[in-house]
C-alpha cells in the first residue's frame, strides 16, 4: 500500500515500503514537487507500480509532470518509470 501526505504546501509525499524477510520494512519514498514545471523525485518500487500510480494520480496528472529525478536506479526507485515514459513520451 502506498499513502500520500504533504510535507509542505507544494510537496507531496509518496511513502510505502518493501518487506525483507526476517529483517523488517525497507521504506520507499518519492517526492512530488508542484510548481511551474512539477517534478517526481524516484517512481517506487517495481513490485509496487500499480498502487504507485494510483497514489500519483491522487496528488497530480502524471501528464503534468514536466521532470523525473531518480536518485539511483535501484528496483526500489524506478519501479512505475516504463509506465511513466509510455504514458508521457513527449515529457
Amino acid at each position: 500500500m502506498i499513502t500520500t501526505y504533504k510535507a509542505a504546501p507544494d510537496i507531496d509525499v509518496l511513502t510505502g515500503g518493501v518487506a525483507i524477510p526476517g529483517l523488517g520494512t525497507v521504506p520507499v519514498n518519492a517526492f512530488v514537487l508542484h510548481g511551474s514545471e512539477p517534478l517526481l523525485v524516484d517512481t517506487g518500487a517495481v513490485i509496487h507500480k500499480e498502487p504507485f500510480m494510483e497514489a500519483l494520480r491522487s496528488v497530480i496528472d502524471p501528464g503534468s509532470l514536466k521532470w523525473i529525478w531518480l536518485t539511483h536506479p535501484d528496483p526500489d526507485h524506478i519501479g512505475a518509470l516504463p509506465q511513466l515514459l509510455q504514458d508521457n513520451p513527449a515529457n
